[in-house]
C-alpha cells in the first residue's frame, strides 16, 4: 500500500513538471534568459569597436617598434618581433602611442600570427592610467605587475597591481629616488626594489598583500585610499557628465544659471533677498591699518560695505597689523543682489598649501590627494581657514604639485599659485613670473590669469564650461589674488560673472588673480578656531588629533562647515599662521 502511494507521488511529481516545461510563460522566460546568456557569449567573444580599433593601433605600433617589453601572465617575456610560434594569451606590455609620449603599462588578450601580426584583442586593461608620467621600470610574475613611476628622473612611486586591474596598491616615495629596479620574488608575494636615495643605495622588500614595506624606512610609505566627502548635487553632476557627457551637461547648467539669476534678481527686488540667505552681515569697527573699499552702489550701500573688520577671525599679536580682515561689496550695479566677500591676510604672517581631493582633480601621475587638512598638532594649532581649489581636471588638466609630489605638470601661460621652501609664496604666469625651481614645494594652476598687472584679462573668453564661450554667465565664483604689497586676498560670491569677480578684487588693490571654481555646491570659505573644552584647552579627538571648530566666512554659503577637515573630493588650499 504504500508502495502504490510512493509511486502516485512520483508520477503526479512528473505531470507536475511536465506541466511546467510546456507552459507557454515558462518557455517564453527560459529563451529569454538563454537568449541573454547566448548574447553575453557572444559579446566576450566577439570584439568591440573599441577593441577592433586597438587592434589596427597595435598594429600601427608594431610597425614602429612601440611595443616594449612584453610579458605573459607567469612573467616569461615574449620575442613580440620574433616570434617562433603564433599565440592567445593574455599579456602585459609597455605601450607609447606616440614617440613623443610617456610609455603605458597595459594588459590584454592578443591573438598574434607567427608574424607579428595582431588578429584579435578582447579585456584591455591600461594598468597604470598615467598619460604624464613614465614607466620605463616594471616587472610581472604570477598575475602580478608591478611598475615604478617617475617624473624625468625622478621615481615619484611604485605601483602593484593584478593583471585584470584589481587589487591596486600604491607606495609612494619622499623625496623622490632614482635608478630604482624591481623584481617579483615568492611567485610574486614580494617585491624586491633597489634604488638610489642622494649617494646611498637602498633595498626594501613591498608586500601588496600585506600593504608593508620591511625594513621600515622612512623615504616611502604604503598610500592608503580614503573615501572622500561629496555633496550629492555634485556627485548627480558628475554623473550626468559621464552618461550624457560634458557639453551637454555644461548647456543645461548654463541654463540653470539664467533661470537662477533671474530669480536671484526678483527676490532681491522684492524683500532685498540674497543668493542662499537674507542678507544680514555684522557690523564692526573698521581698522584703520587697511584701507576701506568705495561702494559703487551709492543709493543703497549696505551695512558694512567696504569696510574691512576683523571680527569673528583669528587675531594676530599686532592690532595694528591686522592678521585677517573681511568685508562685502558689490561690484555690478546692474546686479545689487550680486555679494563677493572679500578675505584679506597678510602674506607675511602666513603660509599656504593645496591639498589635492581623494579625487580631484584626477591625477595624470599617479599621485593621489589626501583631501584633509593634515592632523599633526602643528598644523591644527596654526589653521586660519581653507578654500575651494580649480577646476577638474576634465575642464582642463591644470598643474598641481603638493608638497614635491606632481599630481598634474604645469601648463604654459597659465595663472599659477606657488609655494616655496622658505614659507613664500607668489602668483603669476607659468614660464614668465613663476618657473621651475629647486626651492618651490607646491603649485595649483587654473586657466588664464583673471587679473595681469592690475588689468582684467578680458582676451581670455574661457571662465568655466557652461556652454557659449562668448556669453558671461552669472554664478558662484571664487578667485584668489595678491596686492602689490604681495597681501593675499580670497574673493567668493554670487550671480559675478569673471569681469565682476575681477572688479571686486581690483577693488581691493589686487595686482594678479587666478580664477578659482565655481558653483555654489562647489565653492567654499571656512574659517577656523581651536574647538575648546572648559578649561579652554583644545579638545583631541579619538585619534589624538586636536578638533577644530569650522565656520562659514558667510552664513549664505551652501553646506555644513568642515568640508576640510575630514576627507573631500575635490581640491583645496588652506591657510597657516606662520611659527614664531
Amino acid at each position: 500500500m504504500f508502495e502504490r502511494k510512493v509511486k502516485s507521488r512520483k508520477k503526479e511529481k512528473v505531470m507536475d513538471l511536465n506541466k511546467t516545461y510546456k507552459n507557454p510563460v515558462f518557455l517564453t522566460l527560459l529563451s529569454v534568459v538563454l537568449a541573454v546568456m547566448l548574447f553575453i557569449a557572444f559579446k566576450n567573444i566577439l570584439p568591440t569597436a573599441r577593441e577592433k580599433a586597438f587592434c589596427a593601433k597595435l598594429n600601427e605600433l608594431a610597425e614602429k617598434r612601440l611595443i616594449k617589453s612584453v610579458f605573459d601572465e607567469a612573467g616569461e617575456k615574449i620575442e613580440f618581433y620574433s616570434l617562433e610560434n603564433s599565440f592567445s594569451k593574455t599579456v602585459v606590455f609597455s605601450l607609447a602611442e606616440d614617440e613623443g609620449k610617456p610609455a603605458e603599462i597595459y594588459a590584454a588578450k592578443l591573438k598574434v600570427k607567427k608574424n607579428g601580426i595582431i588578429t584579435k584583442v578582447k579585456g584591455i586593461v591600461n594598468l597604470s592610467r598615467t598619460p604624464d608620467a613614465e614607466e620605463g621600470v616594471y616587472d610581472v610574475k604570477s598575475g602580478w605587475v608591478a611598475f615604478a613611476t617617475s617624473m624625468g628622473a625622478a621615481v615619484q612611486s611604485v605601483t602593484t597591481v593584478r593583471v585584470s586591474g584589481n587589487y591596486r596598491s600604491l607606495f609612494v616615495f619622499k623625496p623622490t629616488v632614482k635608478k630604482l629596479q624591481l623584481e617579483w620574488e615568492n611567485n610574486g608575494i614580494k617585491l624586491a626594489v633597489a634604488y638610489m636615495l642622494k649617494d646611498a643605495k637602498k633595498e626594501i622588500m613591498l608586500n601588496p598583500v600585506k600593504k608593508c614595506i620591511q625594513p621600515a624606512t622612512e623615504e616611502i610609505k604604503y598610500f592608503s585610499e580614503v573615501k572622500g566627502e561629496e555633496s550629492w548635487i555634485a556627485a548627480c553632476v558628475n554623473f550626468g557628465r559621464k552618461i550624457l557627457g560634458v557639453e551637454f551637461v555644461g548647456n543645461m547648467e548654463a541654463v540653470f544659471f539664467l533661470a537662477k539669476d533671474r530669480f536671484d534678481s526678483l527676490s532681491y527686488s522684492v524683500g532685498k533677498f540674497f543668493s542662499g540667505k537674507k542678507g544680514v552681515f555684522k557690523q564692526g569697527a573698521g581698522n584703520a591699518a587697511l584701507k576701506n573699499i568705495e561702494p559703487v552702489i551709492k543709493n543703497d550701500v549696505l551695512k558694512g560695505e567696504g569696510v574691512w573688520i576683523t571680527d569673528g577671525l583669528p587675531q594676530g599679536e599686532n592690532k595694528n597689523r591686522p592678521l585677517l580682515a573681511r568685508t562685502i561689496y558689490r561690484p555690478d550695479p546692474e546686479r545689487p543682489y550680486a555679494l563677493v566677500d572679500l578675505l584679506y591676510a597678510d602674506s607675511e604672517q602666513i603660509e599656504i598649501f593645496p591639498i589635492g581631493g581623494t579625487i580631484h582633480p584626477i591625477s595624470t601621475t599617479g599621485i593621489k590627494g589626501k583631501g584633509i587638512i593634515p592632523s599633526d598638532e602643528d598644523t591644527r594649532k596654526r589653521a586660519l581657514f581653507a578654500f575651494s581649489g580649480g577646476f577638474q581636471a576634465v575642464h582642463g588638466s591644470y598643474g598641481m604639485m603638493v608638497d614635491g609630489d606632481v599630481l598634474l605638470p604645469a601648463i604654459k601661460d597659465i595663472a599659477t599659485l606657488a609655494m616655496y621652501a622658505d614659507g613664500t609664496f607668489n602668483m603669476g604666469v607659468w614660464g614668465e613670473d613663476i618657473k621651475e625651481a629647486a626651492t618651490m614645494v607646491s603649485y595649483r594652476q587654473n586657466l588664464k590669469p583673471l587679473i595681469r598687472k592690475g588689468i582684467f584679462n578680458d582676451k581670455n573668453k574661457y571662465w568655466g564650461l557652461s556652454a557659449d564661450k562668448n556669453k558671461s554667465i552669472y554664478v558662484w565664483r571664487t578667485g584668489f589674488g595678491i596686492t602689490k604689497d604681495k597681501k593675499a586676498v580670497f574673493a567668493i560670491g554670487n550671480s559675478v560673472s569673471a569681469a565682476s569677480l575681477a572688479k571686486a578684487m581690483l577693488a581691493a588693490g589686487v595686482e594678479e588673480a587666478m580664477h578659482l571654481d565655481m558653483n555654489l555646491v562647489n565653492v567654499a570659505c571656512e574659517i577656523y578656531l581651536p574647538e575648546t573644552n572648559e578649561n579652554k584647552e583644545q579638545k583631541k579627538g579619538k585619534n589624538g588629533e586636536l578638533l577644530l571648530k569650522a565656520v562659514h566666512l558667510n552664513n549664505r554659503f551652501f553646506g555644513t562647515p568642515g568640508r576640510y577637515i575630514k576627507p573631500h573630493t575635490r581640491d583645496f588650499i588652506y591657510v597657516v599662521r606662520k611659527r614664531n
